[in-house]
């Protein structure tokens, strides 16, 4: 077995109880909404409440297939976002947390070996249970659509894997930023981060307004990283969804912004120098 392999199997086994924690609470709110349906079959309320929302809807099956596929992943891919901080922000001290620093870095593995590895189960572990608990959505929306609506999987497929791939993108992202915190900082590294950063934002304000300068705000720079939103705010293009050629339109525009534009680029650089950077800074790091 790889040495890679090793290590990414011992950052797993740590990391492992947090990682599955969005799994159990997605199963918590599937366990609610049965419970109330359950109640609301019970009181007769159910067969009126499902044939309601689904009756009146004059969408073609493209159309909506598309959109569930694409929401489908939103409180998984929420979840995600919030457990990729909460790993990585503490991957760099969990050994030290664990007494097990000296021990690692005795090891005959690189440094970038030991860091890549953290950095992986933060960032791609958290993807991978998102994407289980996405299908697991994915199958029962579907399910729901051919029953009482009609579905296009093709469509909804698309939607599912846009979804997946923007989250994955802002995982990166703010994995990233996490981890190059949690070389600074021992605890609540992220949060700490983001507190530095608006102090600074304060204090620009402050020298701008005294002195009439135009330093440019370090939360707008942290903000523009983000260009591409979750779900988009604008969506004048996709017009009319009873209209094919406007959903495809849309889904044609979507892949535009989601890869082929200068942005993109920017984000991946900016997340691979806050990772090398963040690697630098831990292994200079003294250890006590």
């Amino acid at each position: 077995m790889s040495k890679f392999k090793v290590l990414i199997r011992k950052d797993f086994a740590i990391a492992k109880k947090t990682l599955f924690q969005p799994m159990w609470i997605t199963a918590g709110l599937y366990a609610l909404i049965l419970l109330s349906m359950g109640i609301a079959g019970i009181k007769g309320d159910f067969p009126k409440l499902m044939l309601s929302n689904f009756q009146n809807l004059d969408i073609p099956r493209q159309g909506i297939s598309y959109l569930a596929g694409y929401t489908v992943l939103g409180f998984a891919g929420i979840l995600s976002l919030i457990f990729t901080i909460m790993i990585t922000q503490s991957s760099l001290n969990e050994d030290l947390r664990l007494n097990f620093e000296l021990f690692h870095r005795t090891q005959p593995v690189t440094v970038w070996q030991r860091t890549l590895s953290k950095f992986s189960v933060g960032v791609l572990g958290n993807w991978f249970i998102m994407i289980l608990i996405g299908i697991f959505n994915f199958i029962i929306s579907s399910g729901i659509l051919i029953y009482f609506h009609g579905y296009s999987f093709g469509y909804g497929f698309i939607g599912f894997l846009q979804s997946v791939l923007v989250y994955l993108k802002f995982g990166i992202l703010l994995g990233s930023i996490a981890f190059f915190c949690s070389a600074i900082f021992r605890d609540k590294a992220f949060f700490k981060g983001l507190a530095i950063l608006a102090g600074l934002n304060l204090l620009f304000l402050i020298v701008n307004f005294w002195f009439g300068w135009n330093l440019p705000m370090p939360l707008e720079y942290f903000k523009d990283l983000f260009h591409v939103e979750i779900f988009p705010g604008d969506t004048s293009l996709l017009g009319d969804i009873t209209d094919i050629s406007n959903v495809n339109a849309f889904i044609l525009d979507r892949w535009k912004a989601l890869f082929f534009n200068w942005q993109v680029l920017l984000q991946m650089v900016v997340s691979a120098i806050l990772f090398v950077g963040g690697v630098f800074i831990y292994n200079r790091k003294e250890v006590k």
